[in-house]
């Protein structure tokens, strides 16, 4: 999960109560910088458009624009109508990166870990739990064929970004970069935690929680 912009108005579509069209997943997509709100993946081959507060319980709410995000199939089924009060990555409130940490696994059958640094005293710690709860059933449910399948789809995708940044820190760690190829290789990083990155969250947090990232990254650290 990854904080969003909503940076543009609502479709027209919306206005004719439609909500599964070309236009609305389109101008969601520009919005989600093409994948997922809720896992990060970025090939996403069954796209679906996600009710925030699930329009089954909160109708009203069926073609509100600030209610609509870009999901993958698999994300949007956990979710369903089973998870209402998660934190919003379009309120900034709710600190959606910084309350929550990532940590990738190091390998595909490993579990991916999602830990809650909301303080209890914050009036969206309860929000937080529930996200906590939910991310957790994303990224590592497996209790169906499919799940399993879509599980590994997705955990390999993961550990493929996951290698990329093991090679830059292994070549900023050895010293033997020169200024120039020092310089692309951080480069290279802060594409890796730009909101528009695949599974950005989990790179952020790495350079924060790296020693060897984090002193080479402090100038452009500002999440």
């Amino acid at each position: 999960m990854f904080e969003i912009t909503r940076s543009l108005p609502a479709p027209t579509d919306l206005s004719r109560n439609k909500y599964n069209t070309t236009q609305i997943l389109d101008a969601l997509s520009e919005i989600c910088h093409s994948k997922c709100y809720l896992c990060e993946n970025d090939k996403v081959q069954e796209v679906e458009v996600e009710h925030f507060l699930p329009h089954a319980k909160h109708p009203t709410l069926k073609f509100e624009w600030d209610n609509l995000f870009y999901s993958c199939k698999r994300c949007n089924r956990i979710k369903g109508d089973n998870y209402e009060y998660i934190l919003n990555p379009c309120d900034v409130n709710h600190k959606v990166f910084r309350n929550l940490r990532f940590i990738p696994p190091s390998r595909v059958n490993d579990p991916i870990l999602i830990e809650n640094l909301c303080p209890s005293s914050d009036p969206y710690y309860p929000n937080a739990i529930t996200t906590v709860e939910l991310l957790k059933k994303c990224f590592n449910d497996v209790s169906t064929a499919a799940r399993r399948i879509s599980r590994r789809e997705l955990v390999n995708n993961l550990l493929d970004e996951l290698n990329d940044i093991l090679v830059i820190r292994s070549k900023l760690k050895s010293k033997k970069l020169s200024n120039f190829e020092e310089e692309q290789e951080i480069q290279r990083l802060i594409k890796m935690i730009s909101p528009n990155y695949a599974f950005s969250a989990f790179w952020r947090w790495y350079v924060l929680d790296d020693e060897t990232l984090n002193s080479k990254m402090s100038s452009y650290i500002n999440f």
